[in-house]
């Protein structure tokens, strides 16, 4: 779809890669649609930062006795 959009006739010297946590280059299929990744982050990074705050919370609680 990118190609499209920029008028390139062929595509299939390009691709789109995502980094995992692990530093590992990972290629997205072609039916694999950007937003959905990025939703899917997201949900990861909201999941890592309520974890840090309950982490938090519990530092905080403990130091207060």
């Amino acid at each position: 779809m990118v190609c499209e959009k920029r008028g390139i006739a062929d595509g299939s010297p390009f691709a789109i890669y995502e980094m995992t946590p692990e530093g590992e280059e990972r290629y997205l299929e072609p039916d694999e649609r950007i937003l959905d990744l990025v939703a899917y982050w997201q949900r990861l990074y909201e999941e890592e930062k309520a974890k840090g705050d309950d982490a938090a919370a519990a530092a905080k609680k403990k130091s207060k006795k």
